[in-house]
């Protein structure tokens, strides 16, 4: 039996809401400003703020970028901070900073850029990483968990810095800057970026995060004929191999004697795994397990140990590679981890390029495990790499394997592939374990290149990599950009003394005159063999000619053949091809092709001040056929841009800090011609807001929201109207122009026009005709208070949440424009409540639960994800007007729009991480569980693992999908664990507190077919300042589980409970009796038993329980003292799956 914990996450979206927007923003002090905030979905606005006022809302627009959902607060480099919830994100600028924030999504991260950035991003001085709030977050340097940021530097000398590390085989220096300290930081780089560029100064520096990197064997050793290797006497002797990964487990026996030397580069107090990734990766290139043994088993390892539980980091990482090609001299390294690729070369991809020169040492990586969904990973994405994609048992494609081809040049990469499925290695702690990955494809690899290092120790890495990418056998049906060249084959490799050089030949034509496009590239054949050889050379490709059918390569010797790529007359994009040299048994491949740009032409964006000065801003362009974005910075006031031919929309943001903002939108058409144009902030004209109360006065904070069919973009300025808001005129009859303006007396109006930007954007509001709402907050158990969240549930970026604190219990009344579908929400600490908020409701911040789990298996693998332990107590039992605790607000018992307790239908981590749903009530249309379409247990949705990529099933993955809204319920703030078991012995265990603001944790074990008893637990604790309830939930399922033939749920559920008659901080009188109404999520349940206890679970006593409708109703006799009650559901499935669930304090009583 095999069993295996997938510790990947999966960053589930919340529906889209913003594409970019920009932010003004300057501040002398952290107080918040009374304003707006956009959600983490939003895409790039612009902020301005003026005065005292230090803290900014941001706006977002949407096309089908999301971001992830993390939350927290973030230290920007320039010292600016970020508060980041799960309906929003704030801005706050450092003390004294009167600059322009420009917000984009890419790729799902939120990025904020201040103005004085741009021009050392433009230069290519910084890491734009260092403006990514999303991955900032996700990595762990936000500032609850870091006081400093982690840098690596290149040529600048770094005030206030503490250094790390040297790095000096790089010309790097690994620092860390306190956050206290950034600012001072801040001011000497830009101050030394504007002595560069008057020619003051020398050439400059480069900056980079320290960035964090993701970690990415029976069969699969004869697979790629390692096995046959051995036979002939190769096994990797005398050659080492480094393996740059989480250390290793130096007790565990398949390894006890092969690892040779070792280096902790990281915090940990040794070189001892605590992850088990490393253990097995390194096992894989060379374990010497009796059964299970690694590819090169003779072969010596020098385990660098890079990563934590986190991840490696990009110092580490560096160091680690000086360590292995400098010191320890490895003729391999291997590297299963990676993170995004961008345009430019990260640290890491330089350091491979360079290292792999400077010493001959192969860097061996993975591909990636994100399939179709993302392009191959950094570093594996650089040219000097051997990259690795995986396949399954039967050398078919996994559909994890992260695809070509590589972002700018459209070159082949992955370079080959190898066993990277179901793949049984050594387990952290002894035993066996089986992954799936790239990370477990890349040591294939690794230990072949050992082996073939062995039979040709006087080969360079680049000659072993163009051995193995040359002699790799291609799957049918999969093309270059899924296989490189085909699958591992380390007997061709052994047995052919011939390689090409280079191993990969790609073209990147530009659009100009077609009959430019040829290009011709030398390619050299080396022979190591004793005597000479002819190869048969063949051209696979419309774009490809060799100059000769044949060629003669002398033993020891070389042989060059011009190869011309000629694109004339072909269309645009991908051509991909082969080159294959053959000579009896001996087969080389090669890739080859070009990639044709389509018509494409330069475009100059200017921008203009109010003044007809040029000036700083951020603009976007809208790609109207394929409704792409790209962001675009105007630095000094112009920027050149090339696009292909079509239409566009130009949507800029002029950011003056004492002049106004202005926006703009404006119709773009590419053809035929290079072009020019401007946006002239001289053309637009005030936004003015008027409302008949002479009490209120409009608060700070506007948002400004465009929106064009699915594409939106919206922004926030903490300045109000009468500081210079402005929009430039324009016709566009798709093209919808909202405002949205907060005004004293919780006055919060959206004023809308279509047809394109206002001529007279002049509103006048009557008090009148807007919507008056009450809403009633409660408490859970304490006085808090909370921060009521409030948005128009209108256009494309719905979101733009209020922010104004009230304490708990309380009320207030709000007036607003009606019509609009408003959302409320409460967040109080670290837990919220969200719904819909159409004409008021109650709000309570008491919470209990447990939802009912995801949990299924298919054949002989199980998938298991917990429910939402602290569920929605949002809504309640009780009547219409909301009178009673844990009221929806207008849903009573069972209503599909809420309900007591509920989560939304949601199951732990379903629709955007641990304790939310981020939709829709339990059988509120969408169904519990459901998942972009399938209900609970259906194969067209919910969420399942496969290997180490994330959990996509269906269409929708993990996303919502257009459920019906229900309150759901969070708290970030509890720890906890989920554990499967089965005769006494733990089989997988998952941390749930790391997934809180991450996504969803996941347990998967591989089981026997045969049919055998289980149980699944799940348990959190918590202890906040906000909330004397629900300090701990527990839930144990015991059932019995077999083989399947195809994906079926697991009989799982949860008995929920509606305390009635509780007052607003969620009490019931001492001595008196609480009707609960009770009833079943999940899986059906025959039978349910309810205990009580008044002090906390340490005694227990039988509460009487009766059927009614649906489910059950409880009658508890509350103590006579004051204190809490906790409550014990025992429950029986029809399937005979038994449950558990236990409350502790699950409500109190005075």
């Amino acid at each position: 039996m095999a069993v295996v914990l997938v510790g990947a996450i999966v960053f589930a979206s919340l529906p889209a809401h913003g594409e970019s927007a920009a932010v003004t923003a300057s501040g002398s002090s952290a107080s918040p400003l009374n304003g707006l905030s956009a959600p983490p979905v939003s895409g790039g606005s612009a902020l301005r703020a003026s005065g005292s006022s230090a803290s900014l809302a941001s706006g977002g627009a949407a096309v089908s970028e999301q971001v992830a959902p993390v939350t927290g607060g973030v230290t920007l480099i320039s010292g600016d901070r970020i508060e980041v919830t799960r309906h929003g994100h704030r801005v706050i600028p450092a003390s004294g900073r009167e600059v322009t924030f420009t917000q984009q999504v890419r790729g799902g991260h939120l990025y904020v850029i201040p103005s004085d950035a741009r021009p050392l991003l433009a230069a290519g001085s910084l890491d734009q990483r260092l403006f990514d709030v999303t991955q900032l977050l996700q990595w762990g340097y936000g500032d609850a968990g870091h006081a400093d940021l982690p840098l690596i530097a290149e040529g600048l000398d770094i005030r206030g810095a503490r250094k790390i590390r040297s790095l000096a085989g790089l010309g790097m220096t690994a620092l860390r800057v306190p956050k206290a300290e950034v600012a001072a930081t801040w001011r000497d780089l830009t101050a030394a970026s504007a002595r560069t560029a008057t020619g003051n100064g020398g050439k400059a520096g480069k900056l980079w995060l320290d960035g964090r990197r993701a970690y990415t064997l029976d069969r699969s050793v004869e697979q790629i004929g390692a096995t046959q290797a051995w036979k002939q006497g190769l096994t990797g002797k005398g050659v080492t191999v480094a393996v740059l990964d989480s250390g290793y487990d130096p007790d565990h026996p398949d390894l006890k004697d092969v690892v040779t030397q070792s280096r902790n580069f990281t915090d940990d107090p040794d070189v001892r795994d605590t992850l088990g990734h490393g253990t097995h990766v390194a096992s894989i290139v060379a374990g010497a397990g009796e059964k299970y043994r690694g590819v090169a088993p003779d072969a010596k390892l020098a385990i660098g140990k890079v990563g934590t539980e986190a991840g490696p980091t990009d110092s580490a990482v560096l160091a680690g590679m000086e360590w292995a090609a400098f010191e320890v001299k490895a003729k391999v390294v291997n590297m299963s981890f990676g993170s995004g690729d961008t345009p430019d070369l990260d640290p890491l991809e330089r350091a491979v390029n360079e290292l792999s020169e400077r010493t001959g040492t192969l860097f061996v990586a993975g591909a990636g495990n994100d399939g179709t969904w993302a392009p191959v990973l950094s570093p594996g994405s650089v040219d000097a790499a051997l990259t690795v994609g995986a396949v399954d048992r039967e050398g078919r494609v996994a559909e994890f394997s992260s695809r070509g081809p590589r972002e700018g040049d459209h070159a082949v990469k992955p370079d080959l592939t190898a066993p990277g499925v179901g793949i049984v290695a050594a387990r952290l702690g002894g035993g066996h374990i089986a992954y799936d990955g790239t990370s477990m494809a890349a040591p294939h690899v690794a230990g072949a290149a050992a082996i073939l290092a062995q039979r040709h120790p006087d080969w360079t890495g680049a000659r072993l990599k163009a051995a193995l990418v040359g002699s790799a056998r291609p799957t049918p049906g999969a093309t270059p950009y899924e296989q490189g060249t085909g699958q591992t084959d380390l007997v061709r490799a052994l047995a052919q003394d011939v390689t090409a050089d280079p191993a990969n030949l790609w073209v990147r034509f530009p659009w100009n005159d077609p009959g430019d496009r040829v290009a011709t590239r030398t390619l050299t054949y080396a022979n190591a063999g004793a005597t000479p050889i002819t190869l048969g050379l063949a051209a696979e490709g419309e774009t490809l000619r060799l100059a000769a059918s044949t060629i003669e390569v002398p033993a020891g010797g070389t042989a060059s053949v011009t190869l011309t790529i000629d694109a004339r007359g072909r269309p645009t994009g991908d051509h991909p091809g082969m080159i294959t040299a053959t000579a009896g048994r001996t087969v080389v491949r090669t890739p080859a092709g070009a990639f044709v740009e389509p018509e494409s032409y330069d475009v100059t964006v200017r921008a203009l001040d109010r003044q007809g000065r040029p000036v700083d801003a951020a603009a976007q362009l809208y790609d109207a056929g394929t409704g792409t974005i790209r962001q675009l910075m105007l630095a000094g006031g112009a920027t050149k841009v090339r696009l292909p031919e079509g239409d566009y929309r130009l949507y800029a943001d002029i950011g003056q800090a004492r002049a106004g903002i202005t926006f703009a939108h404006l119709p773009l058409r590419v053809d035929g011609a290079d072009q020019e144009v401007t946006v002239d902030a001289r053309q637009a004209v005030p936004v003015t807001v008027t409302l008949d109360d002479p009490a209120a006065t409009q608060l700070r904070g506007t948002a400004v929201e465009l929106s064009r069919g699915p594409w939106a973009t919206s922004v926030v300025t903490s300045r109000t109207l009468a500081d210079g808001v402005y929009v430039v005129p324009a016709r566009d009859e798709a093209l919808t122009f909202r405002v949205r303006t907060r005004w004293t007396g919780f006055y919060d109006l959206v004023q809308t026009h279509t047809g394109g930007l206002p001529d007279d954007p002049a509103y006048r509001i009557r008090r009148q005709d807007l919507q008056t709402v009450t809403d009633t907050y409660r408490g859970a158990g304490v006085a808090a208070t909370g921060t009521p969240l409030s948005a128009p549930g209108i256009g494309a970026s719905p979101l733009l949440m209020s922010w104004d604190d009230v304490e708990l219990p309380g009320t207030r009344t709000h007036h607003r424009t009606p019509g609009l579908g408003w959302i409320g929400g409460l967040q109080v600490g670290d837990s919220e409540v969200t719904g819909p908020n159409p004409a008021g409701g109650v709000w309570n911040a008491a919470v209990t639960g447990p939802s009912a789990p995801a949990g299924h298996r298919t054949g002989n693998e199980v998938t298991f994800q917990a429910g939402a332990l602290f569920a929605d107590s949002g809504g309640g039992f009780g009547d219409g007007g909301g009178g009673g605790a844990f009221r929806d607000g207008g849903g009573g018992f069972g209503d599909s729009g809420g309900g007591a307790f509920r989560d939304g239908g949601g199951g732990f981590g379903d629709g955007g991480g641990a304790f939310r749903d981020g939709g829709g009530g339990f059988g509120d249309g969408g169904g519990a569980f459901r998942d972009g379409g399938g209900g609970f247990g259906d194969a067209g949705g919910g969420e399942v693992r496969d290997g180490d990529k994330g959990f996509r099933d269906g269409s929708e993955g993990v996303r919502d999908g257009g459920r019906g809204w229900g309150r759901s319920g969070t708290d970030d703030a509890a720890t906890g664990t989920a554990t499967l078991s089965s005769g006494g012995r733990v089989l997988a265990e998952a941390g749930l507190s790391a997934c809180l603001s991450a996504g969803p944790c996941e347990l998967r074990a591989v089981l026997p077919a045969k049919a055998a008893a289980y149980t699944l637990s799940t348990s959190m604790r918590r202890q906040v300042p906000y909330s004397a309830l629900s300090t701990e939930v527990t839930a144990e399922w015991r059932f019995r589980s077999a083989s399947t033939p195809e994906r079926r749920p697991l009989p799982l559920m949860a008995v929920r409970y509606a305390p009635d008659g509780l007052d607003e901080l969620s009490r019931a009188e001492r001595g008196s009796v609480t009707r609960m109404p009770m009833w079943a999520e999940g899986a059906a349940v025959r039978s349910v038993r309810l205990e009580a206890s008044a002090d906390d679970g340490r005694t227990w006593r039988p509460v009487p329980v009766k059927a009614s409708g649906k489910g059950w109703l409880a009658t508890v006799r509350n103590p006579g003292e004051p204190g809490f009650v906790s409550l014990r559901a025992e429950a029986t499935g029809s399937s005979g799956t038994t449950l558990t669930q236990t409350v502790i304090r699950a409500y109190a009583v005075k």
